[in-house]
């Protein structure tokens, strides 16, 4: 499937949206303006395959699919090459699942593996308060020791309903106790 959202912001270039392709790969693009006859060219000399990696396979696509006109300019969706830190992937996904959950127009739930794992300790209550605070739906979170204690496990206190905590044992099976977080038992 592909999905187009619009008016999200890069780092770094104001972007016309995203393409999510049926991996699950997201690709920002831009839409940039050329002459058909400089792109014709460019595949004759270089190929599909350096076409595709300059400006992307959506624009491929968007120019095939456009075939030839009368008109020389042809606009395509090119790709916006990111030099995102994982830690600004992750925060770009929990975007995503935020703008999915404002235009979803039924609750669905979120299950978030390790939400902070690359995720420095200041910025934490930021993503905390705006965004697993206002997160439309069940969310599961799954965190390690270190995520979310002390001042963060108590901004979202209000809204937490269970608490497991799943322990390994070692016989390769797994332990689970309810109404306990790390380093204790909790009110449930």
């Amino acid at each position: 499937f592909r999905e187009c959202f619009t008016s999200l912001i890069n780092k770094s270039d104001l972007i016309d949206g995203i393409i999510i392709d049926d991996q699950l790969q997201v690709f920002p693009y831009k839409r940039r303006t050329f002459k058909r006859s400089e792109l014709r060219q460019m595949l004759n000399k270089m190929g599909e395959s350096y076409f595709i990696s300059q400006l992307g396979n959506t624009a491929y696509e968007a120019y095939v699919d456009a075939g030839d006109t009368v008109s020389d300019e042809i606009t395509l969706p090119v790709e916006v090459k990111q030099q995102l830190s994982a830690g600004e992937k992750q925060v770009f996904i929990m975007a995503l699942y935020q703008a999915l959950s404002r235009l979803n127009k039924v609750s669905v739930p979120y299950l978030i593996d390790t939400p902070f794992a690359r995720i420095d300790n200041e910025h934490r209550q930021n993503i905390l308060n705006n965004f697993f605070m206002k997160l439309k739906g069940q969310i599961i979170i799954l965190s390690t020791d270190e995520e979310i204690v002390c001042a963060h496990k108590e901004s979202i206190e209000s809204a937490v309903s269970n608490y497991y905590l799943l322990q390994h044992s070692e016989n390769n099976g797994t332990s689970i106790i309810r109404d306990t977080y790390f380093g204790g038992e909790v009110n449930g």
